[in-house]
C-alpha cells in the first residue's frame, strides 16, 4: 500500500515540483491594444520562465469571450485581457492624473488557489509598471527638464539634459513606483458571481469530507460482509488494510482530495476523471466558489449517479446471498 500512494502522489504532484519549462502555467492572453506598452507586456510573459502564453484558440486570435468560455468550461485557469486604447490611457494616467488609470483584467476561476495565481500577478504587475514607464518616461522627463529652463529663465546646455535623461529614466524604470499607472483588477467569467477567491480551507474542506465519506461507506460495507461472515465485530477492527481500502485512498488522490487536479499533470488531470471524487469535488466548488445553482452541477450529479449506479451493481453482483 505505501508504494502504490507514493506512486499515485509522485505522479499527481509532478506539476507542481517539476521545473517551470518542463510544467509551464497556461496564460490566455487578449491584447485588444494596438500599443507599444501591451506588446511590451505579451512578450514580457513570453520570455518568463514557467509560463506558455497563448493568443490564440484552434487558429483564431483569442477574444475575451472565448478566454471566458475556455476558463468557464474549465479548460484553462486564467486569462490576461489587454483592452484596445491600454497604451493610450497610459499616457492620460501619467499627464493627466490618476483617474485615468489604465486597466489590465486577470480573469481566474475562482477555484483557483492564490498560491498558483499569486507568481502570474506578480509578473504581471513588474511586467505592465516597467512596459509602461519606458514609454511615458521620456516625455515626462523632457516636460521636466523644461520647466527647469523656465524656472532658471534659460535652456539647459544638451549635455546636461542628456545625463538628466539617463539617471531619471534608470532610476524610474528600474525602480518602479508607477502604481496609479496600471490598476490589475481580478474577475471571473461572465455567470460566475462569486467574487470571493479559494483559500485553503475552500480546497480542504470539501476535499476531506468527499474523502471521509467514500472511507466510511466503504468500512460500513466491509462491516456488513464481515459480520456476516464470521459474526465479530471486533476483528474488522484489526484487519490488515484491505484492497478496497486502498482503492479508496487511490481515488481520493487521483480526485484531488490530497492534491488540487489543476496543478498535476495534463494526463493525470484526465486519469482523475474516473474517480467519483474529482466530479463531487468539483461540484463542490462549483457551488461553494464558482457561484454555480442546481443547474450548473447537473452534470457533476449526473456523473455521481452513474458511478452509484455502476457501484450498486456490482456489489449485488458481488454479494453472496446464501
Amino acid at each position: 500500500m505505501p508504494m502504490a500512494f507514493i506512486f499515485i502522489m509522485t505522479l499527481a504532484l509532478g506539476g507542481a515540483f517539476g521545473a517551470g519549462s518542463d510544467n509551464p502555467i497556461e496564460i490566455l492572453v487578449v491584447n485588444d491594444g494596438a500599443g507599444a506598452v501591451g506588446a511590451q507586456i505579451v512578450e514580457g510573459l513570453r520570455a518568463s520562465e514557467g509560463f506558455a502564453v497563448e493568443t490564440e484558440w484552434e487558429g483564431a486570435a483569442l477574444t475575451r469571450a472565448t478566454a471566458e468560455e475556455l476558463i468557464a468550461s474549465q479548460e484553462r485557469n486564467l486569462a490576461v485581457i489587454i483592452p484596445a486604447g491600454f497604451s493610450d490611457a497610459i499616457e492620460r494616467a501619467a499627464f493627466e492624473g490618476p483617474a485615468g488609470a489604465a486597466q489590465i483584467d486577470l480573469i481566474l476561476d475562482p477555484a483557483l488557489s492564490s498560491q498558483f495565481a499569486g507568481p502570474v500577478l506578480g509578473t504581471l504587475t513588474g511586467l505592465s509598471q516597467r512596459a509602461s514607464l519606458a514609454v511615458v518616461a521620456p516625455r515626462g522627463i523632457d516636460r521636466f527638464i523644461e520647466q527647469i529652463g523656465e524656472g532658471i529663465g534659460a535652456q539647459l546646455p544638451a549635455e546636461i539634459q542628456a545625463s538628466l535623461r539617463e539617471q531619471a529614466l534608470q532610476s524610474i524604470v528600474g525602480g518602479g513606483g508607477a502604481g496609479s499607472l496600471v490598476e490589475i483588477v481580478q474577475t471571473q467569467p461572465a455567470g460566475m458571481q462569486i467574487e470571493q477567491f479559494p483559500n485553503a480551507i475552500q480546497q480542504n474542506v470539501p476535499g476531506w469530507t468527499l474523502f471521509g465519506v467514500f472511507f466510511i461507506s466503504q468500512i460500513l460495507a466491509s462491516s456488513i460482509l464481515e459480520e456476516k461472515k464470521v459474526g465479530t465485530f471486533r476483528r474488522l477492527l484489526v484487519a490488515p488494510m484491505s484492497r478496497v481500502t486502498l482503492l479508496v485512498i487511490i481515488l481520493a488522490a487521483l480526485g484531488g482530495v490530497m492534491v488540487p487536479r489543476f496543478i498535476m499533470p495534463e494526463f493525470m488531470q484526465s486519469i482523475g476523471l474516473i474517480s467519483p471524487h474529482a466530479w463531487a469535488l468539483t461540484a463542490y466548488q462549483d457551488v461553494l466558489v464558482r457561484g454555480y445553482g442546481i443547474e450548473g452541477v447537473l452534470p457533476e450529479v449526473a456523473a455521481l449517479l452513474g458511478f452509484a449506479v455502476v457501484f450498486f451493481g456490482i456489489a449485488v453482483w458481488r454479494f453472496k446471498w446464501d
